[in-house]
């Protein structure tokens, strides 16, 4: 899954052949055939995979973190560490090729990135270093329409596009923090 996932990612899943999986992972196709019985189910797969990694880390960062605002420099660390498998050209053909592969992702945005971001709204204010007038629900939908945009668009090579997500990232951190949570982001 790993090979197929770096080669999605570089040639788009509908250019790259099961032919290419088989001979980047050094076994048949035959071989691969045994695990997969076509490529959709290979594809399907993959981003089961990393809706899964997803899913993990919205599940052990609130636990790991001190406070609402590193708990979200971690998770922005692991976005910005994925932008090298979710590319433009993996996501496009998703969404044009693997209809069933791409509810997955949508699935996982809506029902585990939003409210893990709400959470997080949530965790700060009580925390006193988020402002107290955010909307968790609106928060979650404004940073992944974001994010989605970035990782979409093909005009950003990856240097560039790593870079917006930053920004991102931080804007939206640096937007949601009141003075303590400011002071608390600039001692790290």
């Amino acid at each position: 899954m790993d090979a197929a996932a770096f080669l999605f990612s570089v040639q788009g899943i509908k250019a790259t052949t099961m032919s290419e999986i088989a001979q980047h992972c050094g076994i048949s196709k035959k071989t691969l055939y045994q695990f997969f019985a076509d490529k959709e189910m290979l594809v399907i797969a993959v981003v089961q995979n990393i809706v899964s990694k997803n899913q993990q880390i919205v599940r052990v960062s609130p636990a790991i973190s001190p406070n609402a605002a590193f708990e979200l420099c971690n998770f922005f660390g692991y976005i910005e560490s994925r932008l090298a498998i979710l590319t433009p050209p993996l996501l496009r053909d998703l969404k044009r090729y693997y209809y069933d592969a791409n509810k997955l992702l949508e699935q996982s945005r809506n029902s585990r990135l939003v409210p893990y971001i709400k959470q997080n709204i949530i965790r700060g204010i009580a925390e006193d270093i988020y402002r107290s007038d955010l909307d968790g629900n609106t928060m979650g939908w404004l940073y992944c329409w974001q994010l989605q945009y970035a990782m979409e668009d093909i005009s950003f090579h990856n240097e560039k596009r790593q870079g917006l997500v930053s920004s991102i990232n931080s804007t939206f951190l640096h937007g949601i923090v009141n003075a303590k949570g400011l002071k608390l982001l600039l001692k790290k």
